[in-house]
């Protein structure tokens, strides 16, 4: 075992791991979200339905949805969006932050906090809008996250200096 990573053979191949609806609203306590999102990583709805129960429209899709009312697509597959809210799978993050940066005009994934620090991440992490830290750990499956977490939001329509928030659920 590598600090921080474990071997699990019953790992879901698509890094399926649901969202708190608490983590949710921590992002909408810090961002105007337009109307229309679309949650390109939908999984069981976990975000969408909290954005829903917020007034927006949202589409929901997923390369494996886990529920009826969630289309199915590869979220590389979508062309131009205006607002993605997601928890991306980490192990896809190369592929989908590059083509959602050049796709869409703000951008909120629910990402590890490590995912801010990485060199070879500079050049889309500097471009952000806010890191919204989320203070604590969140739960998925009955457990405990090893790791914290933050919301990263890219805004087009804003690109000056990053802000940086903490809060928590």
């Amino acid at each position: 075992m590598v600090a921080g990573h474990q071997i699990n053979p019953l790992r879901d191949p698509y890094d399926w791991y649901p969202t708190d609806p608490g983590w949710t609203n921590v992002l909408m306590r810090h961002c105007t979200l337009p109307l229309l999102i679309h949650e390109p990583c939908a999984g069981d709805g976990a975000i969408s339905d909290v954005l829903i129960n917020a007034g927006h429209t949202v589409v929901s899709t997923d390369i494996k949805p886990r529920r009826p009312q969630i289309q199915m697509a590869d979220a590389l597959s979508l062309g131009r969006l205006d607002c993605v809210v997601t928890n991306p799978p980490y192990g896809s993050l190369g592929k989908l932050v590059p083509h959602w940066l050049n796709t869409t005009n703000l951008l909120c994934l629910l990402v590890r906090l490590n995912f801010v620090e990485a060199k070879s991440r500079i050049a889309w992490t500097s471009q952000a809008s806010k890191v919204i830290v989320v203070a604590g750990r969140m739960k998925v499956f009955g457990k405990t996250s090893q790791f914290p977490h933050a919301w990263v939001v890219w805004d087009k329509s804003n690109r000056k200096c990053t802000e940086l928030i903490v809060d928590s659920v």
